[in-house]
């Protein structure tokens, strides 16, 4: 009874999910860090500094599947309760790069931010751009916080095993 108790309780309950990620221009460099509880690591990805073309996961150099994340996102998105987003935007100013970087990026932030609050919930939404006039490179910093339970993430699971299932047949 206990053991039925303690796997209904964890089907249940939230699990916080923490994404974070990392861009530098200076050092050609990008990251992504997934965690649960802020604790447990769950997935890295990064480039190699100053090597974009080159790709780590979890430490080992791999290729991902590019398509994947593309045709899931949404549904991913719709199954994932955010929280919490927050954005962190250092935009060299002393070439013409950084600012146009910063007028994208503040555009395509207005629309995400429509699309969130349109598709409910209440996510907190921050974003806070500097405009630095003492370098010309981006330096750019995301963190989504989400919960899920087990039992939401397992039916996400089996959604895309039989979308891709229907793809093969």
């Amino acid at each position: 009874m206990v053991v039925c108790v303690a796997v209904f309780a964890l089907l249940l309950f939230p699990v916080h999910i923490n994404n974070y990620i990392y861009f530098n221009s200076a050092e050609r460099y990008a990251a992504l860090n997934i965690t649960l509880f802020r604790i447990f690591g769950v997935f890295n990805a990064n480039t190699v500094k100053n090597s974009p073309d080159k790709m780590q996961i979890n430490g080992r150099e791999a290729k991902i599947d590019k398509n994947f994340f593309k045709s899931n996102l949404f549904k991913i998105f719709n199954n994932l309760t955010v929280t919490k987003v927050v954005q962190l935007g250092d935009y060299g100013i002393a070439g013409d790069g950084g600012a146009y970087a910063a007028v994208a990026q503040n555009a395509i932030t207005g629309a995400a931010y429509a699309f969130i609050e349109m598709n409910g919930g209440r996510t907190k939404l921050k974003n806070y751009i500097i405009l630095n006039r003492e370098h010309k490179n981006v330096v750019y910093y995301l963190k989504v916080s989400g919960a899920i339970n087990l039992l939401a993430l397992i039916k996400l699971i089996l959604i895309l095993i039989t979308e891709k299932v229907h793809e093969q047949t």
